[in-house]
């Protein structure tokens, strides 16, 4: 999503055509309004820029001296500034199809009808929270050894209790690719913390794309579903440990927009069950 997000900015603004591979073509899938032409395979002559790092805000390099002949942009491209003048468009483009979306319904409707059973606030008080919790992968070792680091439980509680304080009746919808972590570092006892299972990754992100507002982990899954939800995001940071591979391309400003809500551990975990607002400028 990210790679064809910042392609379309990019195209924009050099006032240039897009032309996708064949793997792009699965957005269609889940999204109704994917507006793309797949490459038919015969390429013309073209110049290949790589991106120097997945955080990489190049902006000189990759806009202002394009060459003027066609390219091809690769890799991930995990740079929000990319497709930030076409915003809209992109939001729009990556609309979730009918389907997906009435799939979704009833675990909203499922948390309403509890809450009226336990005599709870109006259902018009209620705020749905978006939760992602991005679990086995970022926890093998080899993820580990590059620099990423997993988002903690505390964060997690943290982040849930700025929402508890803001909100009268807040909801958390909890979705997950690792559910025993969750069942067992999140107090999913708790009547305002919901798990849910949906079945399919398509269908997670519709349901957490439908919340008010998000909370997400780490992860470019999470970071869409909270996108796309158009309400306040909280994140957390650092993502990676200094000077590690990972770190030495993680640039918070690149991946965040300034307008979400950052937490931070004081600093890279030391103070264990600790967690702050990041500073303005706070890079780590």
């Amino acid at each position: 999503m990210f790679s064809y997000a910042s392609i379309k900015g990019i195209a924009f603004t050099t006032n240039r055509t897009t032309t996708f591979t064949q793997k792009f073509a699965s957005l269609r899938s889940t999204f109704s309004n994917i507006h793309m032409k797949i490459d038919n395979g015969q390429h013309r002559q073209y110049t290949k820029l790589r991106q120097k790092g997945s955080f990489a805000w190049e902006p000189k390099r990759l806009i202002a001296d394009l060459p003027p002949r066609d390219v091809q942009i690769c890799c991930y491209l995990q740079v929000w500034k990319y497709f930030a003048p076409i915003e809209e468009q992109i939001r729009q483009e990556f609309t979730f199809k009918k389907s997906l979306v009435r799939k979704t319904f009833k675990y909203f409707q499922a948390v309403m009808d509890e809450i009226q059973k336990m005599s709870r606030p109006s259902l018009g008080n209620i705020v749905f929270i978006g939760v992602h919790v991005r679990g086995k992968d970022m926890m093998s070792p080899r993820i580990l050894k590059l620099g990423f680091r997993f988002a903690p439980d505390y964060y997690i509680k943290s982040a849930m209790d700025y929402y508890r304080k803001k909100y009268h009746n807040p909801q958390f919808m909890v979705c997950t690719d690792d559910s025993k972590w969750v069942q067992k570092h999140v107090d999913t006892k708790n009547s305002d913390i919901h798990l849910i299972n949906t079945g399919s990754a398509e269908s997670d992100m519709a349901l957490l794309s439908q919340c008010d507002h998000s909370i997400m982990t780490v992860g470019t899954f999470g970071w869409w579903a909270s996108y796309l939800t158009r309400g306040e995001v909280v994140y957390y940071h650092p993502q990676s440990k200094p000077k590690s591979p990972f770190g030495r391309s993680y640039v918070r400003d690149n991946l965040y927009p300034r307008n979400w809500t950052c937490l931070t551990d004081d600093p890279f975990g030391e103070k264990l069950n600790y967690v702050r607002h990041c500073r303005p400028d706070e890079q780590l």
